[in-house]
């Protein structure tokens, strides 16, 4: 299950006033994430392998899948070779509602 934690950071701000910001941040889930029937954009938290195997547990319902390029700014199709990034954005589609355990 993820879960959101808040994150307080203290701020001096240029007028000598001091405020906190609060940041939020998903903790990484520990029993898999939950993928609906299409286009899911999720946050890739196992361990940099081949996509094949980071998939491996939902191959019968993966439809394609998507990874940032952040320095070009694009979606780029996944790959069986591709090498999944952890903590990298995704958009994995799928044909009906699955638990991905990567």
């Amino acid at each position: 299950m993820t879960t959101t934690q808040k994150v307080g950071i203290g701020v001096l701000a240029a007028s000598g006033l001091i405020g906190v910001i609060y940041l939020t941040r998903k903790t990484p889930p520990t029993e898999g994430q939950q993928l609906y029937a299409g286009m899911n954009s999720v946050m890739y938290y196992g361990p940099a392998v081949m996509a094949e195997e980071a998939f491996a547990s939902i191959e019968a319902y993966l439809e394609i899948a998507y990874e940032w390029e952040a320095l070009e700014g694009i979606w780029v199709q996944v790959m069986t070779d591709t090498i999944m990034k952890p903590n990298w954005a995704y958009q994995v589609s799928v044909s009906q509602d699955c638990l991905w355990v990567y």
